[in-house]
């Protein structure tokens, strides 16, 4: 049940516990209060784990495939008919590590060397 923009009175107030929002934007919605501590894991209710195991699967893969055939397809990327340019170090395991460290938010190393400016 959800109810928005009511206008609070003494008989609503009497029975229903209204609170101080958030944020207030003149919306308001009425839920009803849970008895009990709800579960960090709550969000996953909605599949079982093994579900979402393969969900999380598919995305990885997905994604590193993705960026490998993006790189391989661009112009001057790795192209798998000819020999990578000298110093260019792109692969399938590292776009699968690039899926990883983003995922985890680590660093990762590009092997770029950027110039520095002496003044």
């Amino acid at each position: 049940m959800c109810a928005t923009s009511l206008k609070l009175n003494s008989e609503r107030a009497r029975d229903i516990d209204f609170s101080i929002p958030f944020l207030d934007t003149g919306i308001a919605i009425i839920v009803k209060i849970r008895s009990g501590v709800l579960s960090p894991t709550a969000f996953l209710e909605p599949f079982e784990y093994s579900t979402w195991a393969v969900i999380l699967i598919v995305a990885i893969q997905g994604a590193a495939l993705s960026i490998f055939f993006f790189e391989w397809a661009s112009p001057r990327s790795f192209n798998m008919g000819k020999y990578p340019p000298p110093g260019h170090k792109f692969s399938l395991f590292r776009s699968y590590w690039l899926v990883w460290a983003t995922l985890f938010s680590a660093s990762v190393s590009t092997g770029l060397i950027l110039p520095i400016l002496l003044l």
